[in-house]
């Protein structure tokens, strides 16, 4: 198991991580911008955008690509569903995105799979 050496990878993947976090806080209790998302239990936006964020954090940490492909495959409904909100929960899918960046420069700098 090598650790991810390159910062910027590191970056990108714990901040899509934190920030996927934060807007969930806001999105169970606030809920300030999106009147939709009354119907989605915040147990259902916990387990598809919080528990995937924090897989891929510890794949991240653990120097783990096939970890964070997970996370990602598991976010990548629901961010694709907020993406297309009209408000600012479409962040889900930029920091989807940011997951998809991160595995891909992962790959690139030949960080293993297992």
């Amino acid at each position: 198991m090598n650790p991810i050496k390159q910062s910027h990878i590191e970056l990108i993947g714990y901040s899509a991580s934190a920030l996927s976090i934060v807007c969930w806080l806001f999105l169970a209790w606030q809920d300030p911008y999106f009147e939709g998302m009354n119907q989605v239990d915040p147990l259902q936006s916990f387990l598809l955008l919080v528990l995937p964020a924090c897989l891929f954090g510890v794949g991240l940490l653990q120097s783990r690509v096939i970890m964070m492909l997970a996370a990602f495959v598991w976010s990548v409904p629901f961010s694709v569903f907020m993406l297309f909100s009209s408000s600012g929960y479409a962040l889900f899918g930029v920091m989807c995105i940011g997951y998809l960046v991160c595995i891909v420069l992962c790959r690139v700098h030949k960080i293993r799979y297992w």
